[in-house]
């Protein structure tokens, strides 16, 4: 994988697959950017797909200063700047998406749209925040295994899949994943999200309870949102969901780029996406 220097002494890794109007995935820690497999071989041939790796995880240097969502913003510029890209599409994925807000909120002029894909603004309320603090405790452990074994059976879709995110997450470094989990129970963008000017498409699984208040809030803040729920989904829609997911991301970047009226939200018209709102 190509590398590119963001720091004195450290590197990070992309792979840039496809051509055309560029969007770049940007991972939650541990799984890596194998959780967006799908995306690359489904998107690819339409459009230029840029994955990387967190700084600690697959061919990423470990950081030397604590692992936050403005370091990797950060690091993100540095991998449009060398791929000579002024702007770009992100998509984030779970704490991915957050790290796409923050991106918005300090580079908007590098921005196309965001695509938040199980995206929360912040993380306030108790069940999510005991999910991440398990998440910090497991990364304590002697061993990645335990959270490794955890995230690759969430999210995989094949044995393939699972052996790629279990492979990351083993080897990723302890302090930087345990600082990124970290940083997101004390990060809230919650209030910016109204000056956010570029489109934005945010996409949930249905059934994904978890996620109904930060959905809300991002609804009612952003000032130009598609809003899509797939149906049966929870929560790790990248892989297990592909499809869906490819088919709404392709015809999100493609209507901006047919310059065509702006369609403020978009539902499934199923029943189980309604109750969702309930």
């Amino acid at each position: 994988m190509p590398h590119v220097t963001v720091a004195p002494g450290v590197s990070v890794s992309y792979r840039v697959y496809g051509s055309g109007t560029p969007v770049l995935f940007v991972p939650p820690p541990g799984v890596g950017s194998a959780v967006f497999r799908r995306q690359v071989q489904g998107l690819s041939p339409h459009c230029q797909v840029i994955v990387f790796e967190l700084r600690g995880h697959g061919g990423s240097t470990a950081s030397p200063v604590p692992l936050t969502y403005p370091v990797v913003a950060s690091d993100i510029r540095a991998i449009l700047d060398d791929l000579n890209l002024h702007k770009s599409y992100l998509c984030g994925y779970s704490m991915g998406a957050s790290v796409v807000f923050e991106f918005i909120r300090s580079f908007p002029d590098r921005v196309q749209g965001g695509i938040a894909l199980s995206g929360f603004s912040e993380a306030t309320d108790w069940r999510i925040r005991a999910e991440i603090t398990s998440a910090i405790a497991c990364a304590r452990l002697p061993s990645m295994d335990t959270l490794g074994l955890a995230l690759a059976a969430a999210n995989a879709d094949d044995a393939r899949s699972f052996s790629l995110m279990y492979r990351t997450a083993r080897h990723a470094n302890k302090d930087d994943v345990t600082n990124l989990f970290a940083y997101a129970l004390e990060y809230n963008c919650s209030d910016a999200l109204p000056s956010f000017g570029v489109p934005m498409q945010l996409m949930f699984g249905a059934e994904d309870g978890r996620l109904r208040r930060y959905a809300e809030i991002l609804r009612a803040g952003l000032p130009r949102t598609e809003v899509v729920y797939i149906v049966k989904a929870r929560h790790q829609i990248p892989m297990k969901f592909a499809t869906a997911v490819n088919e709404r991301i392709l015809d999100f970047v493609l209507h901006r780029e047919r310059g065509a009226g702006f369609s403020e939200t978009l539902l499934t018209s199923d029943t189980d996406a309604h109750q969702f709102l309930r």
